[in-house]
């Protein structure tokens, strides 16, 4: 059996991902809220207030579940 040389091997990665959500259920108080054109950090609070996590909270619950890392949560909610 003939071998490739080393530099000719290429290897395939699959990287898994874990994906993060923020789910926000529209009750009927939220939904008065938004009819009332609330501003978003009125909203975004009273949904905190009512049980919504935040991107950042489901993603540490992954990191320490091990399915990511602190960095890439972090990375990806950079904005929040």
């Amino acid at each position: 059996m003939i071998h490739p040389p080393m530099d000719s091997i290429q290897l395939t990665v699959t990287l898994l991902t874990a994906s993060c959500f923020e789910i926000f259920v529209v009750n009927d108080e939220a939904r008065k809220l938004i009819y009332e054109k609330v501003p978003s950090s009125v909203l975004r609070k009273r949904a905190r207030e009512m049980g919504m996590k935040t991107l950042r909270e489901d993603g540490c619950r992954k990191v320490t579940a091990g399915l990511t890392t602190v960095d890439e949560v972090v990375r990806a909610t950079s904005m929040e």
